[in-house]
């Protein structure tokens, strides 16, 4: 296979109106992520965006002869991408099996969304109560640090302390927490 030197989307797109498979191949790997990746924030389906995007090349690939009077390659493969994804929502809208595949789709989305802010949500409760089982000065001094976002030599200039003994107190603070927390999950849990 010979190699093709194109300089411009136009050349490309000229070479593929005339039926060059190799210039096809590089327009479908330099827009195939962008396509996958749009069409999946539509979609939110691995196997549906796939489908799409197969589909929008197709659809270049089918329509080559057109591609002489394209002036925005970009533009005009992300409307197609777009309409595929409009046509795809409306065959949904008329077919049932389709609409309990997203439906199913949207309830696991919206499952593992909540089990997320639910483990979020726990997990800050149980940092917390962590923290709140450190001495004073290590509590104050590592809530400075981890979650008022200052640095070890700011801590040590407002407490009157040595950088060393904050940075001290923090690793041993974090080593603190680390050891409560194993204490608290049986083994494997944290894993």
């Amino acid at each position: 296979m010979k190699k093709i030197d194109l300089k411009s989307d136009k050349d490309l797109l000229t070479h593929i109106a005339n039926g060059d498979e190799q210039a096809f191949n590089k327009l479908y790997y330099k827009y195939w992520d962008r396509i996958y990746n749009y069409l999946f924030s539509i979609t939110k389906s691995n196997e549906i965006t796939e489908e799409l995007a197969t589909d929008v090349f197709l659809r270049i690939w089918v329509k080559r002869g057109l591609l002489k009077e394209i002036k925005n390659i970009n533009g005009y493969i992300f409307k197609i991408a777009h309409n595929k994804a409009m046509d795809f929502f409306k065959s949904v809208a008329q077919n049932k099996k389709y609409q309990e595949i997203i439906w199913g789709l949207s309830e696991r989305l919206a499952t593992s969304s909540a089990d997320y802010s639910l483990l979020m949500e726990e997990s800050q409760q149980v940092l917390e109560e962590l923290i709140k089982e450190l001495s004073p000065q290590r509590r104050l001094i590592f809530v400075r640090n981890r979650i008022d976002g200052l640095s070890q030599k700011e801590i040590a200039k407002e407490l009157g302390l040595s950088t060393n003994t904050v940075k001290t107190t923090i690793a041993n603070s974090k080593k603190s927490i680390k050891s409560s927390l194993k204490n608290k999950f049986p083994e494997g849990y944290l894993d």
